[in-house]
């Protein structure tokens, strides 16, 4: 699940920022560490898994945060995501606050103190925490770009 999420959500942003597997290959190089372009056309088309260190590269390369090739590019705030195989889907959005340190695991039983969210709809809720990350600086999710 994880493999396909990250080779959609790669090509999605090497294409919206303009590059070929090549261009992103040279940007790779210039950030420290190249990642072949045969490599990222393999990790595109879900026949190779991308390492940690190919995903902290690639997202530098890119100008993203690693957490932006761990969500689906086209998924929205309340779509229902797996976090792991076999686990229960949890909200996109909750799986965005955990991705930038915005809360626990969301998997993992209550999060952070929510009390200040109670009685309030979904909706609502989605805009407490994009207002609250803004405020942070924490990075747009996918759904904000």
């Amino acid at each position: 699940m994880v493999t396909g999420t990250v080779a959609a959500s790669l090509a999605h942003h090497r294409k919206e920022a303009g590059m070929t597997c090549a261009g992103l290959a040279r940007a790779t190089r210039r950030v420290g560490r190249e990642v072949d372009a045969r490599y990222i056309a393999l990790i595109e088309q879900h026949q190779r898994a991308a390492s940690v260190d190919d995903l902290l590269v690639l997202s530098a390369a890119l100008g993203i945060t690693p957490a932006a090739l761990l969500l689906h590019p086209d998924c929205a705030a309340t779509d229902p995501v797996r976090v792991v195989d076999g686990a229960k889907p949890v909200e996109a959005a909750m799986v965005w606050a955990w991705l930038t340190a915005q809360r626990s695991a969301p998997f993992d039983g209550p999060a952070l103190d929510l009390s200040a969210l109670a009685g309030l709809s979904d909706a609502e809720i989605v805009d407490a925490v994009r207002a609250a990350e803004a405020a942070a600086g924490s990075p747009a999710p996918p759904w904000d770009r």
